[in-house]
């Protein structure tokens, strides 16, 4: 499969670099990371500042998709062309970085990565071959990105941890968020229902729940849909920060810790190709592995002005990551603390 890919391998201060068609694999010196780091979106400039100083001042490798093969316009947040086209996502969809992780795709690249028999393998080859001449698939590029994510995760074996930014709230819907109670969402309706009433307004007025922001109320609805099992609101005040976890270990562990607004993810849920319904799938996953493991993926988002970086936005995003790593033993950097960190930021 290598034949089907470009890569580049370069050394850069503490950092081997991949690159690949798609994305870039940076892999630090250093021994036993404990989480894989990645980065999707490119127009998400503060938390991709994050994610490159922690690869470089810590102990974490980084998956980073590069501007190179994106797009132009709205700071090249989507790829030239889709690589999986599904008739369920939209057209914004399929250029998506983050919708690529169809399971069909990813079993045939598991398959041929985790057998150990040449000719067995070497069949399996042709049908991916035939797979993506008939379906129209980049199955080679995707099966990169997959192969350097397994990697990167030892195998699964440690988290994997996806920093991004989403669409501020006007600050109204801020301080009108800020009056909210903390609590554990069990009816996210009647949780709309109440910041509608404290808004004295409709709810097409409630800019925080527009279709393009991701805050808590926004994917607390996902509860009523089978997406998420669980949603808690322990940091009103900031709407915008939130961490989607798969694995309910992380999210008790960040729920009672407080001060965090987390999620948690239906283990049953089937129906998207971002990469976070991949983790639904261990049996994938770890196909063929002897020592079984529970995959762990956690999403650390923070606001910012989609394809603008601002150092303040960044050092958000950098110390919500540091409480999250830190909370669940994953923080290494060396005994640095993310204050000592945000003086490095651009």
């Amino acid at each position: 499969m290598l034949a089907h890919e470009l890569m580049h391998v370069v050394q850069h201060k503490h950092s081997q670099r991949i690159s690949r068609n798609i994305h870039d694999y940076w892999k630090t010196g250093k021994d036993n990371p404990k989480a894989c780091l990645v980065h999707v979106h490119n127009d998400e400039h503060n938390s991709r500042q994050v994610a490159h100083l922690l690869m470089e001042r810590c102990n974490y490798k980084l998956i980073d998709i590069q501007t190179r093969v994106s797009k132009p316009g709205r700071s090249a947040r989507y790829l030239k062309k889709p690589l999986k086209t599904t008739a369920k996502t939209t057209a914004e969809m399929k250029k998506d970085p983050n919708e690529i992780f169809d399971t069909k795709v990813i079993d045939k690249c598991e398959k041929y990565l985790s057998e150990k028999d040449a000719k067995k393998k070497q069949e399996i080859l042709q049908g991916i071959h035939k797979y993506h001449d008939q379906e129209k698939v980049h199955i080679y590029d995707i099966c990169a990105f997959y192969r350097d994510l397994k990697d990167c995760s030892k195998n699964f074996t440690i988290p994997v941890v996806a920093l991004h930014n989403n669409e501020e709230m006007n600050k109204t819907a801020r301080d009108i968020s800020a009056t909210m109670p903390k609590q554990d969402i069990v009816k996210p309706r009647e949780v709309i229902k109440e910041l509608k009433r404290r808004t004295r307004t409709e709810r097409k007025e409630w800019e925080g729940l527009g279709p393009r922001t991701t805050d808590i109320y926004q994917w607390a609805l996902l509860l009523s849909k089978g997406i998420l099992k669980k949603a808690t609101i322990q940091d009103p005040k900031n709407p915008d920060r939130v961490i989607w976890t798969t694995h309910k270990g992380d999210y008790e562990k960040l729920r009672n810790t407080g001060g965090m607004n987390v999620v948690l993810q239906d283990p049953n849920f089937k129906g998207d190709t971002d990469l976070s319904t991949l983790f639904n799938y261990p049996d994938i996953l770890q196909e063929g592995q002897t020592t079984k493991a529970d995959p762990r993926y956690i999403n650390i988002e923070t606001e910012h002005t989609r394809g603008k970086y601002d150092k303040t936005g960044a050092v958000a995003n950098l110390e919500l990551v540091h409480q999250v790593l830190t909370n669940l033993g994953l923080w290494s950097c060396g005994g640095k603390s993310w204050k000592t960190l945000r003086g490095e930021l651009p």
